[in-house]
């Protein structure tokens, strides 16, 4: 893992980091991290095990991975106010916690997985990510960190100045902070994950480069942060981590005329993957990633990755599921178009079962969102005793409403849109939309 090290020393007269009045050079965080590796062999000594990272500092945490990878070691990275901390310890199999920089034994609550044990015999650091359990309890996911890490040493070096949004104990957030350090470009770090503190980041530090999920890039359009703020030095908005509307999609365009739109793709299973789009304001692109294979079965998409995580810790049933022929089921619903290119329409697990047939919510909310009345809506199932399940939509509306009339309106614009069944049954008018930590919608109410 010497390359890591070597590539940021590179870049030494460079800025790593920026937050707020403060700003980290490269050789500041490669004097970092080499303190940590003195400091954490001297108690760690040799052999894989697994430490909980827990700096709430973004440039302590990636100076933490980077030492800890160098050293051969499982990292778990946890946000400090985790309430699922403990839980999390256990299921990882956690020795260590390192927090502000301090390492504390821990004893470990279970033998080791067969799966740590495995990686141990390789030599390579592991990478524990827990998903967000969206669909159910979240999955410890154990990645081999080398085959993740030698994705990006053929980066190219840029310039380019990015907002870390997305916490580092998610897949996206570890993969746009290790993309931008190993391209020797900075990591601008917003006092909040707010619209406001967002838009206040980008124009203090003139940030290039805007990785966000849909459900964020919304709110930036809903708060007036899109308008009030000074983004001209944006040139890439990023965008991934759940499907995007079309609608919502050309209103960001509108919004943002001279920004090229980027989709991005990836799962916590496989890391992310290489795509390219078919343009921007277009949500149809292709798969362009020489390490992973792609198939359609069934309208979802498989995948073969080089840098597919080894397992789950905590679901042997899914193991099984995952190791079937070595492809991983992403879950993701396929178009496939004429020309080859892919767009999602949806999360198989998502979809709502209206007597029999299926409805995608992102359709749904794709129409929702045409309406100048609707600011922002929320499209899942809800239990029906003669149906089975029926299309409820949030409406958080834009200005004045009667909401009579509102509902009136979505109903008439709904029929003229979609199919009889794929209509909400139930609207329900609110001030705004839940979404996770993760900045991403959350359908189950």
């Amino acid at each position: 893992m010497d390359w890591i090290r070597n590539r940021l020393t590179q870049f030494a007269e460079r800025t790593a980091f920026y937050s707020g009045d403060s700003a980290l050079s490269y050789a500041s965080l490669t004097q970092r991290i080499d303190s940590l590796i003195d400091y954490l062999q001297t108690d760690l000594g040799t052999g894989n095990q697994v430490i909980a990272v827990e700096e709430a500092n973004p440039a302590d945490n990636l100076a933490a991975v980077i030492a800890l990878s160098s050293l051969g070691k499982t990292i778990l990275p946890i946000s400090p106010q985790s309430p699922e901390k403990e839980k999390q310890y256990r299921i990882g199999r956690v020795e260590w916690t390192l927090h502000n920089r301090k390492l504390r034994r821990k004893t470990a609550s279970a033998e080791p997985h067969p799966l740590l044990n495995k990686l141990g015999q390789s030599g390579h650091p592991g990478l524990i990510l827990f998903s967000s359990g969206s669909t159910g309890s979240p999955k410890a996911m154990l990645h081999d960190l080398k085959l993740l890490l030698d994705r990006y040493e053929s980066l190219a070096a840029r310039s380019d100045r990015t907002l870390q949004l997305l916490p580092l104990d998610h897949i996206g957030g570890l993969d746009a902070a290790l993309r931008t350090l190993c391209s020797g470009s900075a990591i601008v770090i917003p006092e909040a994950r707010t619209p406001e503190s967002a838009g206040h980041a980008i124009a203090k530090h003139q940030v290039s480069v805007l990785p966000a999920s849909p459900t964020f890039l919304n709110l930036m359009l809903l708060t007036g942060v899109a308008h009030s703020s000074d983004l001209s030095s944006l040139r890439v908005i990023a965008y991934g981590a759940e499907p995007m509307p079309f609608s919502l999609l050309q209103k960001l365009k509108a919004a943002f005329p001279e920004v090229d739109l980027q989709q991005k793709f990836g799962t916590s299973e496989t890391g992310a993957i290489r795509i390219k789009s078919a343009g921007s304001g277009k949500l149809n692109f292709s798969i362009k990633d020489r390490d992973a294979d792609w198939k359609i079965v069934d309208g979802e998409l498989w995948l073969q990755s080089s840098s597919r995580i080894l397992g789950y810790l905590n679901s042997d049933a899914d193991n099984s599921s995952l190791m079937l022929d070595g492809w991983f089921r992403t879950g993701d619903l396929i178009e496939e178009d004429k020309d080859g290119s892919l767009r999602i329409i949806g999360r198989r697990a998502d979809l709502i079962n209206v007597g029999g047939e299926k409805v995608a919510p992102i359709e749904v909310e794709s129409i929702l969102m045409e309406m100048p009345a609707i600011a922002d809506c929320l499209v899942y199932a809800e239990e029906n005793a003669i149906t089975g399940q029926i299309v409820v939509a949030q409406i958080v509306p834009q200005g004045e409403y009667e909401t009579v009339q509102l509902k009136r309106a979505i109903k008439k614009h709904c029929r003229k849109r979609l199919a009889t069944y794929k209509i909400p049954a139930r609207i329900q008018i609110t001030e705004k939309t839940k979404y996770s930590d993760r900045l991403k919608k959350l359908r189950s109410q």
